[in-house]
């Protein structure tokens, strides 16, 4: 554990050294919270993936519904 020295003005690395500790302890602790199942982690891809599906899959139902209402139209206009 490195001594908190922030405010000594004789040791120039000082606010560097403090600035790593933090930046770890930060660090540590979002692990932790990851291990325990606070925070959860995202794959920025795979929710790409997961939103194109999504897509796709409401593109084609709206195509296929699209098609059965023109399919309807052409049979109530040959009944006619």
């Amino acid at each position: 554990m490195i001594a908190d020295n922030a405010g000594d003005d004789a040791d120039p690395g000082a606010a560097l050294r403090a600035a790593i500790e933090a930046r770890r302890a930060k660090a540590e602790a979002r692990a932790a919270a990851i291990e325990r199942g606070d925070v959860a982690v995202v794959d920025p891809r795979e929710q790409r993936e997961r939103e194109l599906e999504a897509q796709r899959k409401k593109e084609a139902l709206a195509k296929k519904k699209k098609k059965a209402e023109a399919k309807a139209g052409k049979i109530m206009s040959d009944r006619l």
